[in-house]
């Protein structure tokens, strides 16, 4: 019976832990259906370039991330409002770095790597996951 509640003590410990990355996780990957929906859109439905329509659908999943990430992410409710205004400034210059990064990857893989984009997209985005948790966890919402 002791070893069942170490065992699930240590899961609640580890679930504890890693809270805020699952939640991390989880908003990621609704911010990415929505800025992969919005690539697909502009990319096969517009026929634009893929630099523009990797850039709307970075921006439009980021807005959404924004919201989700200070709210349930990293329970960050109880900020004024300046404070708020701070964190998104941070937050956009996160996501800037975020996006030239993005940028210059998927268009090296699409074009001098001849890959697919949507396969570049999501090995872009799967890099580009790394340099938002962690620019978020310790320079916009100080967790």
């Amino acid at each position: 019976m002791q070893n069942f509640d170490n065992y699930e003590l240590n899961n609640n410990s580890l679930f504890i832990k890693y809270r805020s990355f699952l939640r991390f996780v989880l908003v990621g990957l609704l911010n990415t259906s929505v800025d992969f929906f919005v690539f697909t859109i502009f990319h096969s439905l517009f026929f634009l370039d893929v630099s523009f329509s990797q850039s709307a659908g970075y921006i439009t999943g980021t807005l959404n991330s924004f919201v989700l990430n200070k709210l349930w992410t990293f329970e960050n409710q109880k900020t004024k409002k300046v404070t708020t205004i701070k964190q998104f400034l941070k937050f956009i210059l996160v996501n800037i770095v975020s996006l030239i990064i993005s940028v210059i990857l998927i268009r090296n893989l699409t074009y001098s790597l001849n890959l697919n984009p949507y396969f570049s997209k999501i090995i872009v985005t799967v890099i580009t996951q790394f340099v938002n948790y962690y620019g978020y966890k310790l320079w916009v919402f100080n967790k």
